[in-house]
């Protein structure tokens, strides 16, 4: 068989309406050389059955009781037999490219880490609705990092052999699991995403991301862990302003809001020495700063004047 076997990883959990097409979808990938490990996290409604009527000889099928998306995830990976693992939620779908395009990625790139795809919203029909598009280069990646993840994580695809370094899905539930482990592999190595739309990711109401009322709180701590592992020498007095940055209500002031731009453009500096990549990453900051407040907005004055502060201040 030519090229590595790819060990493709799904965690379930309820999703009886979708997952026989999320399974499907991988099964009809253009790419063969693949395994397909399905962790049933203990559901209790009809997903069982649907999973039962897969005989696909590539289908590892294994149930736990119930622990969370990160024990589902972790228990997939003590199964995985492939050099790639790639990641993939039970409610979404990959398009029939997408293994092969990626497997093509990594082997014309042997320094890298882990790659993603841009992708498209669906909905509990399947229709879609907008396009999700990510950063596409390393430089980029890693500057996206400090804010949020900067993958469409059901479409990522690393290499098994980072797992002994950068360990298992953080199951402390005071992270997002996905945003803890992208931050972990991309220092490993190489980082991309194609800008091909290549999984669909459904919406749904009933969803973690769109229910969780703890997400605010993981993605500050996903911050703060990630602009300390950056930049060391960040000034500790500026790691909470900068941890929550555009929360509601929440002004920085105007001394830490200068410090905090000269911290990241000396970080763009750092990451890249492409002219235009630098510039562009610049005018990201730009964007991203000027939905900063440096004072409260108590009344249209303070509004103008918080504006003019930041246009002031920025490049």
């Amino acid at each position: 068989m030519e090229g590595p076997l790819v060990s493709v990883i799904m965690p379930v959990y309820n999703t009886e309406a979708y997952v026989g097409a999320s399974i499907g979808s991988i099964l009809q990938q253009s790419y063969r050389h693949f395994e397909l490990i399905v962790v049933d996290d203990g559901s209790t409604d009809g997903t069982d059955a649907v999973l039962r009527t897969f005989t696909d000889p590539r289908i590892v099928h294994v149930r736990q009781a119930n622990g969370g998306v990160s024990a589902a995830l972790n228990t997939a990976l003590r199964h995985v037999r492939g050099s790639l693992i790639a990641r993939q939620d039970s409610d979404d779908i990959s398009a029939p490219t997408r293994l092969a395009r990626q497997v093509e990625w990594f082997q014309a790139n042997p320094e890298a880490a882990i790659l993603g795809t841009w992708g498209y919203f669906i909905n509990g029909d399947g229709l879609s609705e907008r396009v999700l598009e990510r950063p596409v280069t390393d430089a980029a990646i890693r500057f996206a990092l400090l804010f949020d993840s900067p993958f469409v994580s059901t479409s990522v695809m690393w290499r098994t052999a980072l797992m002994e370094r950068c360990g298992d899905f953080d199951d402390s539930r005071n992270v997002w699991d996905d945003y803890d482990m992208w931050s972990r592999l991309v220092p490993l190595g190489k980082a991309g995403n194609l800008s091909q739309r290549l999984v669909g990711y459904r919406i749904v109401g009933t969803g973690l991301t769109m229910t969780n009322k703890a997400a605010p709180a993981w993605v500050e701590e996903q911050r703060r862990r990630n602009i300390v592992r950056a930049i060391p020498d960040f000034p500790p007095a500026l790691v909470e302003p900068f941890c929550g940055n555009g929360r509601e209500h929440v002004s920085i002031g105007n001394k830490a809001f200068r410090r905090i731009k000269e911290e990241l453009l000396r970080y763009i500096g750092a990451i890249t020495k492409d002219e235009a990549e630098r510039a562009s990453l610049v005018e990201t900051l730009r964007a991203t700063l000027m939905n900063w407040r440096v004072v409260q907005h108590h009344t249209f004055l303070h509004r103008v004047a918080d504006h003019l502060i930041k246009r002031l201040q920025l490049p």
